[in-house]
């Protein structure tokens, strides 16, 4: 049997558990080919057959395993079910290795890791918890390139700046690099709840805790307040999906501030999309993302939001109106434009963003490679 390969086994969670719900939600939508599509996925997704498309579940959770999947174990698969291969999809950053069962064909490997590309984020190699970042932005783009091919296969990234990265690096250069944008679950499009006046300006911020993600600027943020004396003390609380076993809440607790902060833990993203609909502004200070894509979700209930001034946040919200930024190494400046912001409780027009590419454009490039692969 032909069969077009998706493999994402990795994507338990975050962004790329996104990526993944959101392959298969449009693959439905936009796949017409003829060709079925094989998904391996993790054990935390529905396996099922409907239509053309098959999702497998994959036990995986070290990268030993993924590892051998992605060496042997697939392409051992393949064999074993009798499936012929006419094209490869990865949605874990990097293709397949020694390529024996699918040595020509096309792979299409989607990056969506932005570590590498930052040169302002320092990690110690020596530290447990940093090691992983370490390895994601001094290796990990060797073992990319080692498992694609120049003029054979094709990168798909999520913004310009990833792909300007990627362009200016030696070891991408020479690789077709395309963008298509990443999408919003529809049920994001619900009725805006009526907030009753509130005490507290309330400000949300859905993010793991990776240094990257930059929560310890709350702390500096809230004594800045305090310092001034701002209008803001006692006025603003800040809601985080972490719990209260995260280093942060040791910070906070360490700093006797725990009366700004609400911890919420894990949320599902119908819960994710109520807050946004609950909460007076999104503040995002990631210091590192390819997309950002709480950035668009509060975008498109109109919701205030204070971010960080980096490339991939105005690239996301370049036309916005409800957006200001703040300078990532100037805590003042994040005190400023909240005490601006307390002042202007309002929703905005909501954000429909204009993108050249998005999923519709993505499965037009598998059915135009599965054929070109077929004939």
């Amino acid at each position: 049997m032909k069969a077009i390969i998706v493999n994402s086994t990795f994507a338990t969670k975050g962004g790329a558990k996104v990526i993944l719900n959101q392959f298969i939600e449009n693959c439905n939508e936009y796949y017409n080919g003829e060709l079925p599509i094989l998904i391996f996925a993790p054990s935390n997704f529905k396996e099922e057959v409907h239509n053309n498309i098959i999702i497998k579940n994959m036990n995986f959770k070290s990268w030993a395993k993924r590892l051998y999947w992605e060496t042997i174990g697939l392409q051992s698969w393949l064999y074993r079910e009798d499936i012929e291969p006419v094209l490869y999809i990865s949605l874990q950053n990097n293709g397949l290795f020694f390529k024996r069962k699918i040595k020509n064909i096309r792979q299409i490997i989607y990056y969506h890791q932005s570590i590498p590309f930052d040169s302002n984020i320092t990690w110690n190699l020596f530290k447990r918890s940093e090691l992983k970042m370490w390895i994601y932005k001094y290796v990990y783009l060797l073992f990319v390139r080692a498992s694609a091919r120049k003029k054979k296969d094709i990168f798909i990234v999520q913004t310009d700046w990833i792909k300007n990265e990627m362009k200016r690096h030696i070891l991408f250069k020479e690789f077709d690099i395309q963008i298509y944008k990443p999408d919003i679950p529809r049920t994001i499009f619900k009725e805006i709840l009526v907030n009753e006046p509130k005490d507290k300006y309330v400000l949300f911020y859905p993010a793991f805790e990776y240094k990257y993600k930059n929560h310890n600027l709350f702390i500096d943020l809230v004594k800045e307040i305090l310092m001034r004396k701002s209008k803001l003390c006692n006025k603003i609380k800040i809601i985080v999906t972490l719990d209260k076993s995260s280093e942060f809440f040791e910070s906070v607790k360490k700093n006797s501030l725990e009366s700004y902060f609400e911890f919420v833990g894990l949320l599902t993203s119908e819960e994710v999309y109520k807050m946004y609909c609950e909460v007076e502004a999104l503040i995002f200070p990631s210091l590192l993302e390819t997309f950002g894509l709480p950035l668009l979700e509060a975008a498109k209930t109109g919701l205030s939001i204070l971010a960080v001034d980096k490339c991939y946040a105005r690239e996301v919200l370049a036309g916005y109106a409800g957006v200001k930024f703040a300078s990532s190494s100037n805590i003042g400046d994040w005190v400023n434009e909240l005490e601006n912001m307390v002042n202007v409780t309002k929703r905005y027009e909501y954000f429909i963003p204009r993108y050249d590419a998005g999923w519709k454009e993505f499965f037009k490039l598998i059915d135009k490679e599965a054929y070109n692969e077929i004939v």
